[in-house]
């Protein structure tokens, strides 16, 4: 689990960075964490 925290720690760091909202944190920027070249919009 700890680790699982640690990624939803860097994913909503990571979205905030990229402007994303905080809902789509997991699931939408999970996608765009691991392929950071394929944003959408």
């Amino acid at each position: 689990m700890l680790l699982e925290q640690e990624t939803q720690k860097s994913v909503k760091a990571y979205n905030a960075t990229m402007g994303h909202q905080p809902q789509n944190s997991l699931k939408h920027g999970l996608k765009n964490f691991n392929n950071p070249l394929s944003k959408e919009g």
